[in-house]
């Protein structure tokens, strides 16, 4: 009996400490939206792949005044020059705000 109660406890104590997918937070919407997107076929989230990474983005642009604006028009519009000669590919059907959650995601990302 006591070792039944003995292995019930260690049971129980393993069960309440093993993680779960509840431990990471959540997505922003932004992320979200990224997720949901075409962003990953030339963007990375640490590595440079076709497009810069988003931790370069995020260490170029981040604190930078009207910066939210001026990406969320490059998502959209889409355009070249900023990181070599490969062009971003438009997103016209994106919304200006979506396209700003978009930013607010990418600007938070960490080397």
């Amino acid at each position: 009996m006591k070792t039944l109660l003995i292995f019930t406890g260690l049971v129980l104590f393993m069960v309440s400490c093993a993680g779960n997918d509840n431990d990471k937070p959540a997505a922003s919407r932004g992320e979200q939206l990224i997720a949901q997107s075409d962003c990953l076929s030339c963007h990375q989230v640490k590595a440079p792949a076709v497009g810069p990474s988003y931790a370069a983005i995020a260490e170029r642009y981040a604190g930078k005044p009207g910066v939210e604006d001026s990406l969320a028009q490059k998502i959209i519009a889409g355009g070249s020059g900023n990181w070599g000669k490969m062009p971003m590919t438009p997103h016209p059907n994106l919304s200006r705000e979506d396209a700003r959650e978009m930013v607010r995601y990418l600007l938070t990302v960490k080397p």
